[in-house]
């Protein structure tokens, strides 16, 4: 199937009343923006290894990525965020350590947390049993301070509009993020800085269909069932921008049957 026959199936699941509403250059702009709704769709509905490996070739998911001064750099083919998990580690001095005793002020552990004995989590690890006012508790007595406590919050977007909040009302527990452009970097700004990043996201499609070519052949880079899909996102966009509500829901009730 090259761009071309997608292009004229496409023509086929819509009125041909609308063949003059899209000529090549909207198919395509069409095409690249319902491509990019239906892999958030499909990726939003993952339930299983089957979903995922569907998708292998748009999504990259649980993708453990470095932070830099709070910074992080974007891959070269990203396209789309969906997902941003920030993990943090912090330090956990003490003493003691008799009876799994240890001292430690101010501490805010709590039962149930897990401690490291490396900052990249790789080390031993061991649980937090009881915690008191300047004491906590383990089942063992013969760990050597610092300790480290990761966590990992999901990271939201923060707002330029402060009415919406901003990097500076960010937590550990609330962590924000904000996309920026400097020259030709894109980066991502943390707040507040995590140790390391988890990221999913969208990369840039195997291939650009192009409704005027005559030669590459889709079924290359894309499963059939997904370009089958693929038309009927797109059926749903033209229904949604000329307002055809009939045909909308026609292919929203196609798209239940055959999702």
């Amino acid at each position: 199937m090259t761009g071309q026959e997608f292009y004229l199936q496409l023509q086929q699941k819509y009125d041909k009343a609308y063949s003059q509403y899209l000529d090549n250059t909207k198919a395509n702009r069409l095409i690249k923006e319902a491509m990019s709704r239906l892999v958030e769709k499909l990726y939003m509905t993952l339930d299983d290894q089957k979903g995922y490996d569907e998708l292998i070739e748009f999504v990259k998911n649980e993708n453990q990525i470095s932070v830099t001064a709070g910074k992080i750099a974007i891959p070269s083919d990203y396209l789309h965020l969906f997902r941003l998990e920030f993990i943090y580690a912090d330090t956990i001095t003490f003493t003691g350590g008799a009876n799994g005793e240890y001292i430690s002020a101010a501490h805010t552990l709590r039962i149930g947390d897990v401690l490291n004995t490396a900052i990249d989590g790789t080390g031993n690890s061991y649980t937090i049993t009881n915690v008191k006012k300047g004491k906590f508790y383990l089942s063992t007595a013969s760990v050597a301070s610092p300790l480290y406590l990761r966590r990992s919050f999901e990271a939201s977007p923060a707002f330029s509009d402060r009415k919406k909040g901003s990097l500076s009302n960010a937590t550990k527990e609330s962590p924000k993020y904000q996309m920026n452009t400097t020259g030709t970097n894109r980066e991502i700004i943390c707040s507040p800085s995590p140790y390391s990043a988890v990221i999913d996201y969208m990369v840039k499609p195997p291939h650009t269909i192009d409704v005027a070519n005559t030669v590459t052949d889709l079924l290359d880079f894309y499963t059939d069932k997904f370009l089958y899909r693929l038309m009927d996102e797109c059926v749903y966009e033209v229904a949604s921008e000329t307002r055809d509500f009939a045909n909308k829901q026609s292919v929203q009730q196609t798209i239940i049957d055959n999702p």
